[in-house]
């Protein structure tokens, strides 16, 4: 049995043909997690790579999807954990109490993982 996990995307994997290319059968939709949007942040890029900054109106629309242990791995490996580019976080701990937690219940913020660029935020 596939033990699914919660990944929130904002980046190249919010696109439904990567991800069926990338992750195969491997992945599922968190059923209603799509578009969920996220005033005062915004998605920028630094040669390529996709990184979230907080930017007063700017907003950013994030999508939850649930992977199974193969597509976690591959993940992790596109988006250069293991070279320090990304690094695991979750979304409480990066949106904190802006998270929609009223509106989407199924998981709790603490476990849904999301790739943050290891750069540090302009000032």
């Amino acid at each position: 049995m596939t033990e699914w996990k919660p990944y929130a995307f904002y980046g190249i994997f919010v696109d439904k043909k990567t991800r069926d290319q990338v992750f195969g059968d491997d992945w599922r939709p968190a059923g209603g997690w799509f578009g969920i949007g996220m005033p005062n942040w915004e998605r920028v890029y630094d040669y390529g790579p996709a990184r979230l900054i907080r930017k007063p109106g700017g907003h950013v629309s994030i999508e939850v999807h649930m992977l199974g242990p193969k597509a976690e791995r591959v993940a992790d490996m596109i988006e250069g954990v293991h070279r320090g580019m990304y690094y695991r976080d979750t979304v409480l701990n990066v949106f904190g109490d802006e998270w929609p937690t009223d509106l989407f219940t199924a998981c709790d913020p603490a476990d849904i993982t999301i790739y943050m660029m290891n750069v540090k935020e302009e000032e």
